[in-house]
């Protein structure tokens, strides 16, 4: 019924969303065809630094993916929590990643992506690892909230590195790059993880998500792949 319920403000704020941009003139010098979309399209692979930043992606999304699957499932059958009571855990994780949002966009705008998103990934796959050591309650309750403030603004920070990266016109393919390269990784790092649930417990979910992470983390730091801002 909720799920059912949740169509209704989506279509209201898809509505909204469609009156407001209608109204903005694009600003679009030429018109691409399916041809120059595929040259753009090899253009932007066939950047070393792109190419890592997908990777990234990948790890992310896919960390992502297996504890967006596992958590609610451990929190409600591992832990009993009641329906309310989860879902006051997934709001706090999201409110702590609105809050901490802005911070991480401003500290990668005026330092470094490398030097925001390397340390957030490792945090993000320690907070994660957490998980599956500490007892439920407060202690459960604070790990949630940590990774929450990095589980839910890294993909900004992906998706600026992109775009620094790429000149204006190929923005939007670059973009669906960055989130295609995660839900490829998205769509297999959960099978993982369930696998691994059925023989090992749930919390080992928590584990091979913080692998993913880590690893990501620790490709991202020993790599140069950082470029210039696009004019």
């Amino acid at each position: 019924t909720v799920l059912q319920g949740s169509l209704l403000p989506a279509l209201i704020f898809g509505g909204a969303i469609w009156l407001i941009l209608n109204s903005v003139p694009p600003d679009i010098q030429r018109v691409f065809s399916f041809r120059n979309y595929l040259d753009s399209l090899r253009g932007i692979l066939s950047q070393r630094r792109m190419v890592l930043v997908l990777f990234f992606a990948g790890g992310f999304g896919g960390g992502q993916s297996v504890v967006f699957t596992f958590l609610p499932i451990y929190l409600r059958e591992d832990l009993g929590v009641s329906s309310l009571t989860l879902g006051v855990y997934l709001f706090l994780a999201q409110a702590a990643g609105i809050a901490s949002q802005p911070i991480m966009g401003y500290l990668s705008d005026r330092l470094d992506r490398k030097v925001v998103l390397v340390p957030s990934l490792t945090i993000l796959g320690l907070s994660i690892a957490s998980l599956y050591f500490v007892p439920a309650g407060w202690p459960f309750l604070i790990g949630v909230l940590i990774m929450g403030a990095f589980l839910f603004s890294l993909m900004s920070i992906l998706l600026a590195s992109a775009m620094d990266l790429v000149t204006y016109d190929v923005q939007a393919t670059a973009v669906s790059l960055v989130f295609g390269s995660a839900v490829i990784v998205s769509g297999v790092a959960p099978y993982i993880g369930g696998v691994l649930a059925d023989s090992f417990g749930v919390e080992i979910a928590f584990l091979w998500a913080a692998a993913l992470l880590l690893a990501t983390a620790a490709f991202a730091a020993l790599t140069r792949w950082r470029g210039e801002l696009a004019q």
